[in-house]
């Protein structure tokens, strides 16, 4: 997979790009685990939920807050 370098607000961070990946429901999406989520906290970035959704993955269906951008 491609890997890229990008900025959440203050947080740098890397990312894989994977092209295989599909969202119906956010055409522009972006997934980040527990550590970036943190660090965008910690900079100061207000964040508001705004749903819930549910995801497959490879492992299966997952539940998973949506931030707008």
């Amino acid at each position: 997979m491609p890997l890229v370098f990008l900025a959440l607000g203050d947080v740098r961070v890397w990312a894989q790009i994977d092209t295989r990946y599909e969202d119906f429901v956010h055409s522009h999406s972006v997934d980040i685990n527990q550590a970036p989520f943190d660090r965008l906290i910690e900079s100061g970035a207000r964040l508001d939920r705004v749903e819930d959704m549910d995801i497959w993955t490879c492992d299966g269906r997952e539940h998973r807050p949506v931030y707008p951008a």
